[in-house]
This record gives structure tokens, C-alpha cells and sequence, in this order.
């Protein structure tokens, strides 16, 4: 029994002692001060880059400090994110020096400062020296998680209305029929407002565009932060809740315009329209972010910007679709129906890019 305290005793001051050789070992000494880094005009996120001229020959690691939350990226790819002090350590081998011209660090705000000091290792152990930069998508477990459940719903929900509705899901993926500037002689006749297939196509809309737009909004907290499975489920509810209140006041705002303009005849067609275009957008969209995610296993920062610019640049094809159609159903003047499309259309999109851009 003596024989096995001994023993431990020896191997407890042994880890002891090397832990406290290890701490010296990785201690960092600053070889210079901290530099502001300078964001690169006209971009939306406040891009800084590193001033690589300005760094001494010999360094182990670079230092980025800031007041607020920032990421670093290589290329496309995420490196990390600022702690809680909002700073961030990132170790640079020497064969990856030339790497750091690579480095983007990106905020949304434009009064945030970002300054960068470079570190040497007081005692360099050969195996940190072989730390490489490598690829840290910062992808949450748990959103991944989420995206696989969402994504088999999705797909299941989609087999449902190809069984149940085929007329309204061979609509909503005809290319003819959507994309054509006339309407087809038979969409207009026997529309009600509140059909049952329209109502599932409402909710699958509902569901995939509330998905687009949780990620677009909440992009940090739930793929790039750990975020936990209840959390994201909750901010996901919460945007479905707020995206159904947005389209049920579209509907009523567009059935209050109808009356007013007296063009009645036309209601149910363009609520129709605009369920079957934004549900035809929104699975492409939403398919773009699946293949791009399934491939690597994250979703790059780019593909966010895609998605982003996509849904404005779907929001003006149907805008663009809608007009013609209605025009030639309806027999209106192009400037009064523009007038009524100002208060239907025009105006909700300029507020959305308020908060997109």
C-alpha cells in the first residue's frame, strides 16, 4: 500500500512538473504592439485583412483583439471566432506564413476597431511547431442535426402534395406555366382563396422559407456558435411564427388593395401566384443550400450571400411574373395596376431591404 502512494506521489509531481514545463513552453511573448487594421472600402461586412508587410521575419502565432465579435476565414472557409474577451489566437507555422494574405476578418459594424499583434513561443516544442492552419468550418453538431430532420421533412412533405395534389404540385414545378408572362386559359376558373391544397402549399412554403430565412439571420449564433438543438428548434418556431403573421398580412393587405381597385376577380388567382413561384424559389434555394451542405458537411459564408441575394433576385422575377400575368388577365391600364402593385409589392420589398442589406 505504501509501495502504490509512493508510486502515485511520484507520478503526480512527474505530471506536475511537466505540466508546468508545458505552460513555459507554449508561452507567448509579444513582439510588437497592436496595429488597427484598416477595413477595405465598399463591402458590406467590414472585411479587414492582415498587414502582412508590416510583420517581423520570426513569429509563431498572430493575436487579433477587437471590441465587439468578429470571425476570421480563409478563403471561404471559417477559421474561428473571437472569444468572450473578443480576442482570437491563431498559430502560424513557418511554410504557412505565405497563408496569411488569405486571411479575411469579417464584422458588421462599422465603428468596431480590430487591431492584430504578433507572438513568439518562448520555448518552441518541435510538435507545436507543426501546428498547421486547418480548415475549422465551425459548423454546430446540432445544427447539423437540425438541417438532416428538416430536410427529410421537407422531402417527405413534398411526396405528400405530389400524391394528395398533383394538379397543384405539377403547377407549382411547371416551368411553362410559371415562367410565361401570359396566364394559362384555365388557371383563373374555379379559384377559391382558402383550397385545400393551397393551404398545404402555404404550409410547406412557410416552412422551407422560414428555414432560408433563420439561417440568413441567425447565420453566427446557430452554425457557428454551439448553439444546442432546443435552442435552434426554438428560434426556428419563432420564425415560422413571424413569417406566417408577414404572409398572412400580405394576403389580407392583398384582398384590401383588390377592393379598393375593384379588381376582385383577380384575388384568388394572385395569392395562387405567389404561393406557387415563392414555393418553386424557395425549394430551389433551399436545395442550392442542401448540396453545397451535404458535399462538406458546413455551409460557407458565400453560400449565405447567395442565398441572400437569391431570395431578393426570386422576390423581383415573381414581382416581374405577377405584373404581366395580372395585366393580361385583368385588362388594366399598366400604370393603374402599377399603383396597385406599389402597395402590394413594391413597398414590402423596399422595407425587407431594409433588414436584408
Amino acid at each position: 500500500m505504501r509501495k502504490l502512494l509512493s508510486l502515485i506521489i511520484i507520478l503526480s509531481v512527474f505530471a506536475l512538473a511537466n505540466t508546468n514545463a508545458q505552460s513555459v513552453d507554449t508561452l507567448l511573448i509579444e513582439l510588437d504592439k497592436y496595429e488597427l487594421i484598416s477595413a477595405d472600402e465598399g463591402n458590406e461586412d467590414f472585411i479587414f485583412r492582415l498587414p502582412v508587410d508590416s510583420f517581423p521575419q520570426n513569429f509563431d502565432a498572430v493575436k487579433l483583439k477587437s471590441t465587439k465579435l468578429f470571425y476570421v476565414f480563409f478563403h471561404d472557409s471559417i477559421y474561428g471566432h473571437s472569444n468572450e474577451d473578443n480576442e482570437l489566437l491563431v498559430y502560424i507555422p513557418n511554410h504557412k506564413k505565405s497563408r496569411l494574405s488569405d486571411m479575411r476578418i469579417h464584422s458588421q459594424n462599422a465603428q468596431q476597431k480590430v487591431f492584430v499583434s504578433t507572438l513568439k513561443k518562448a520555448m518552441p516544442k518541435e510538435s507545436q511547431l507543426k501546428i498547421e492552419i486547418q480548415k475549422n468550418n465551425g459548423a454546430n453538431s446540432s445544427f447539423k442535426d437540425v438541417f438532416i430532420v428538416l430536410l427529410l421533412v421537407i422531402i417527405t412533405l413534398l411526396t405528400i402534395f405530389r400524391i394528395s395534389y398533383p394538379k397543384r404540385f405539377n403547377e407549382v414545378f411547371s416551368v411553362r406555366r410559371n415562367f410565361s408572362l401570359r396566364p394559362i386559359e384555365s388557371d383563373n376558373s374555379r379559384l377559391r382563396l382558402f383550397d385545400e391544397d393551397g393551404l398545404f402549399a402555404a404550409a410547406v412554403y412557410i416552412i422551407i422559407l422560414s428555414f432560408l430565412l433563420l439561417i440568413l439571420f441567425n447565420y453566427e449564433e446557430i452554425i457557428i456558435s454551439k448553439a444546442d438543438r432546443s435552442q435552434i428548434f426554438i428560434t426556428f418556431l419563432k420564425t415560422v411564427l413571424i413569417f406566417s403573421t408577414v404572409l398572412f398580412t400580405k394576403v389580407v393587405v392583398v384582398s384590401l388593395n383588390s377592393r379598393l381597385f375593384r379588381i376582385n376577380k383577380i384575388n384568388a388567382y394572385y395569392i395562387k401566384e405567389i404561393l406557387n413561384l415563392g414555393l418553386l424559389f424557395g425549394i430551389i434555394l433551399f436545395l442550392f443550400l442542401a448540396v453545397i451542405f451535404l458535399s462538406g458537411e458546413y455551409l460557407p459564408y458565400w453560400s449565405i450571400l447567395v442565398v441572400k441575394n437569391g431570395i431578393i433576385v426570386f422576390y423581383l422575377a415573381r414581382v416581374f411574373l405577377l405584373y404581366f400575368k395580372i395585366l393580361k388577365l385583368s385588362g388594366f391600364t399598366y400604370l393603374y395596376l402599377f399603383s396597385y402593385f406599389c402597395t402590394t409589392e413594391i413597398l414590402p420589398l423596399i422595407i425587407g431591404l431594409k433588414y436584408f442589406y
